[in-house]
């Protein structure tokens, strides 16, 4: 998954895809749930969680979970997802 700024075209391959991105990472979907690991960035403060949601709604998922490091602690979050 990578989050970007501004929209563009989905249909570009990412190896040619030349805008900045605010946050990339790894997600993983086992039945409803979706767990974003090596993520790169800050996923609280994400304006395109309307997008990621409609996402993975598509593929049955209703719960995103996903750690964040801050102040040397590590916080568990989940984002529960609603149709």
């Amino acid at each position: 998954m990578r989050s970007y700024k501004v929209a563009g075209d989905p249909s570009t391959p990412l190896e040619d895809e030349q805008r900045q991105y605010c946050a990339v990472s790894t997600i993983t979907i086992a039945g409803h749930v979706a767990v974003a690991t090596l993520t790169n960035g800050d996923l609280a403060g994400l304006s395109l969680w309307r997008d990621i949601d409609a996402a993975l709604l598509a593929k049955g998922v209703t719960e995103l979970h996903w750690e964040r490091h801050k102040g040397g602690k590590v916080l568990n979050k989940i984002r529960c997802i609603k149709q």
